[in-house]
């Protein structure tokens, strides 16, 4: 046959042909295992078929528009690829091959030996013979996570137009949404190869799963074993089975869990469709498998785990007696460490099996389609009856997943598990006892959920549609080398605030609310902590206060790193003698008695962006969040970002850096939030625990910082780069990237160098520079050509450099002038020189406490002022103010008014 080939002489140079399943089942078959007979339709056949029906062309085009889209836009494109497929006729030489055989596997292997004329009086009766179509699929891509589940097994297909039917399921369903999101996240891209097989179908009366070590605790001395009644799909996570966990040496039971089993798969006895049937009541609370069968069960895993030579999951069926094998894979997590257990003196609300080890604290959200998973925001509690594999669009970000089904080997589990996601399943009722809005802790190591106190702004947000890219623009472009997969940090809480000042709940045991960075193993102990403090130090604040922090004026005057009432690490003495905007207008105090209408409804050419260390709401992002400085996270480590990095950490300061920004990303979506690469001094990293290796310099302000720092020694910019851009894969399109202290255009050559290393995107970003020297203001030209997106200048720190004053120091400062005529000139020749190139240009800086520095800078044609969150809503009258009066002026130029 040209286009299929039996599973019993493949080899392993077919694997690109037939897939990795039909390679492991061939050798399995070689081996003398009990695998049922079949065949399997090579990737030429599906290339046949798509040929014959002229659409390759249209399938790769459809693929390629996929790219960055969100989920609608995905499902869209998904769909029309599946609706070429399905509407598709099969070429007339594969479909007479496909027949043969069908035909074959409806009598035994010993018959079809027999003469073409025999063979075709017996093959008469048998048009009815029920097979196993299943997928087999090679990926050319990195493999970080196995695909169990993803490609669906159609059980009892009966008669030569039924397994046509599903031949063409099986290839549409390798185009489904969530498989090509999960392709090219995880596994690096589309680049597949397809293989159909088509199997004996086995009708067991007994059927499930069984893995060669304790998935759940890494014991390579344990093998667990799921049962329920029935023909299969015990992995489909539907079913929750019964548990049994034996010895591997001795196969003694070394414990087991006997769950209610209300419903098991079956043939229907007329129509011959697979149907999901109640169990009868006398089999309800029994045990699906007996003594015997269960050590035939561990001894047939035992003997393909000695074959492949590493631990195994493998999906098995009893079948009057006999047991036969039906699928094989490898456990590809069995290193990952247990987590510690959540301790509480609380009394659980809920209990479960723990699936994936783990803790998770967050605001529940019950999912039961679709549409739900696309409301599921960063770190909620996932909750659902049976864990789809849709889910894949937003587990990466989730604090925790709970199940009221499935078992400890389902194909979501191992999911779960492949992505370090806490896990819970076989918790019935929680679905109906518990609201969406509930903040709830949960323990995926002990299987305890606790119901905690929900606060009403949580209640009002969650469940609610958002703006946010997962609800309409989930970007599916990833490049494998910046995955989320494997880190143990989950800050869980999707209301938790930048400084982590949240506290509510219990903490581990083993890690205290000061935790910080020691080893890898204390990290994994310490990430559940409540509010994100695994990675605070009670002695940081001391080293982060004012002349330390590195931030302009105004983001002196509005940043609070702990959230507190406190303020004295915030040196606000600078801005004393600054006008303050709500005095405008001749000193009238109240801004809403000033305002005629609302700011949030006035639509001005002049953007006003905010800081946002001030967000508090997605209302107070205005048009968007016009500066977020790296320090805000990065000195709130606990410890050196280079120590962190010397340790072999940066996969995990990669990932708290995105749960970090999540929220606040998410919150301004789809308004841009604007990321300020670290720009700190060396006189404040040396301030930091394990900062004594910092270079002592007599001028840090001017001196190995920013951009300069970043091309020497680019270690903590990567993990910058590539927290990012994982924000960014997820949807998140709305992220600029500001290059601080840039002061010359080849700067910007070398920085791209870097992107290009870490796998960026650059049609998906957007970068600028920090105007906070003259010469990086006065070269417009050359910088555009370098390749910049947009402009932000801080005017305190151009002021600063101007002028030749240090605004912090208190011999000098009383001359400091961020409004000196000087200082006004150059930022109005800056904002023509960028605006020339058509490249985009916003101020921030205490100049714009005064509204007439607001008018100047709308009259220079500015694009955006960078305002407090606090002083957004009168910036914005003042900018339509502004740009009303030049338009009255215009029009009576003109003669028009």
């Amino acid at each position: 046959m040209e286009f299929i080939i039996d599973l019993s002489i493949l080899s392993s140079s077919d694997r690109e042909k037939v897939g990795d399943k039909a390679i492991a089942l061939s050798q399995l078959i070689a081996a003398k295992f009990p695998v049922p007979s079949g065949s399997v339709i090579t990737n030429a056949g599906f290339h046949e078929f798509a040929v014959e029906n002229n659409i390759s062309e249209s399938i790769i085009r459809l693929l390629q528009e996929i790219g960055n889209c969100g989920p609608e836009e995905l499902a869209e494109k998904s769909k029309k690829v599946r609706d070429l497929i399905l509407s598709g006729k099969i070429p007339k030489k594969l479909k007479d091959e496909i027949k043969a055989t069908y035909s074959s596997l409806g009598i035994s292997p010993e018959m079809q030996d027999l003469n073409h004329d025999t063979l075709g009086t017996i093959n008469a009766g048998g048009n009815n013979a029920s097979v196993a179509i299943r997928s087999s699929v090679f990926t050319n891509g990195s493999k970080k996570i196995t695909f169990r589940g993803f490609y669906k097994s159609y059980l009892h297909v009966s008669g030569l137009q039924g397994v046509i039917d599903k031949i063409k399921e099986s290839w549409a369903n390798i185009y489904s949404d969530e498989a090509i999101f999960a392709r090219q996240k995880y596994n690096g891209g589309q680049d597949i190869f397809t293989g159909i097989i088509i199997q004996k179908m086995i009708d067991g009366e007994k059927s499930g799963m069984c893995s060669t070590a304790n998935p759940m605790t890494n014991n390579l001395n344990e093998i667990v074993i799921e049962s329920s009644f029935g023909c299969g799909l015990v992995s489909d996570g539907e079913i929750t089975p019964d548990v049994f966990i034996t010895d591997k040496t001795s196969s003694a039971l070394n414990g087991k869990k006997i769950n209610h089993k209300e419903w098991r798969f079956v043939k229907h006895a007329v129509s011959g469709d697979v149907i999901k049937e109640k169990v009868s009541p006398e089999l309800t609370n029994s045990e699906s498998i007996d003594g015997n069968e269960i050590i035939s069960i561990s001894n047939l895993a035992k003997s393909v785990e000695a074959f492949a030579k590493y631990p195994v999951y493998i999906e098995w069926v009893f079948k009057r007696d006999k047991l036969y094998l039906v699928d094989v894979s490898n456990i590809s997590t069995i290193n990952k460490p247990l987590k510690a257990i959540y301790e509480t003196s609380e009394v659980s609300a809920f209990n479960g099996i723990g699936a994936n080890s783990g803790n998770g604290n967050g605001v529940a959200v019950k999912v039961h389609n679709i549409s739900d998973v696309l409301k599921v925001r960063a770190g909620n509690i996932f909750i659902a009856p049976v864990i789809e594999p849709s889910s894949i669009l937003v587990l990466n970000r989730v604090g925790g997943v709970i199940s009221e089904n499935g078992g400890l080997l389902s194909d979501m589990s191992i999911l779960c598990r492949e992505l370090d996601i806490p896990l819970i399943v076989n918790c019935p009722g929680i679905c109906g006892n518990i609201s969406d809005g509930t903040k709830i802790a949960m323990d995926a190591t002990s299987g305890k959920i606790y119901v905690k106190a929900v606060p009403q702004d949580d209640m009002d947000n969650v469940g609610q549609e958002t703006s946010s890219p997962q609800a309409n623009n989930v970007s599916f472009n990833v490049s494998s080398d910046v995955s989320d997969t494997g880190s143990n940090v989950r800050d869980v809480d999707a209301s938790v605030d930048m400084s982590g000042s949240d506290t509510d709940g219990a903490v581990l045991q083993s890690a205290p609310v000061g935790h910080s960075f020691e080893d890898k193993n204390s990290l994994s102990q310490g990430a559940s902590n409540v509010g994100g403090n695994v990675f605070r130090d009670s002695n940081l604040q001391q080293s982060a206060d004012a002349n330390n922090m590195d931030l302009s004026v105004s983001e002196r005057e509005n940043v609070n790193l702990n959230n507190t009432s406190d303020n004295n690490s915030i040196d606000t003495d600078i801005i004393n003698n600054s006008v303050n905007v709500n005095d405008i207008n001749n000193n009238v105090s109240s801004v809403d008695n000033m305002i005629e209408e609302d700011p949030l409804a006035m639509i001005t050419g002049t953007k006003v962006k905010v800081l946002a260390s001030d967000v508090q709401n997605v209302e107070e992002v205005f048009d968007g969040i016009g500066l977020f400085p790296s320090e805000l996270v990065l000195l709130n480590l606990g410890k050196h970002p280079d120590k962190i990095l010397s340790e072999g950490m940066e996969e995990e300061l990669v990932k708290y850096l995105e749960t970090k920004l999540s929220p606040i990303v998410e919150s301004a979506y789809p308004k841009s939030v604007t990321f300020r690469t670290l720009s700190a001094q060396t006189s404040t990293l040396s301030g930091l625990p394990d900062g004594s290796h910092e270079v002592v310099e007599a001028n840090p302000k001017l001196g190995w910082r920013g951009i300069r720092r970043t091309l020497d020694s680019p270690a903590i910019f990567k993990a910058e780069l590539k927290a990012l851009n994982n924000l960014i894969l997820k949807g998140y399109k709305n992220i600029e990237i500001l290059l601080p202290f840039v002061h010359h255009p080849q700067q910007i050559y070398e920085i791209n160098n870097i992107f290009k290393e870490c796998g960026i995107d650059m049609q998906n970003l957007k970068v600028g520079i920090s105007v906070e020297v003259p010469a990086a203001g006065l070269a417009s030209t050359e910088f555009v050509k370098a390749g910049i997106d947009f402009v932000f200048i801080d005017s305190d720190r151009l002021a600063e450099h101007m002028l030749g004053i240090d605004s912090l120091n208190e011999k000098v400062n009383k001359h400091f002038d961020a409004k000196h005529p000087g200082v006004l000139r150059m930022i109005k020749m800056i904002i023509d020189g960028y605006k020339k190139n058509k490249v985009p240009v916003s101020v921030g800086g205490s100049m714009l406490n005064e509204g007439e520095i607001i008018d100047k800078l709308v009259e220079f044609g500015v694009d955006a002022i960078v305002v407090p969150a606090d002083k957004a809503k009168v910036s914005k009258y003042v900018v339509a103010r502004a740009e009303r009066k030049m338009l009255l002026d215009i029009m009576r130029e003109r003669g028009n008014y």
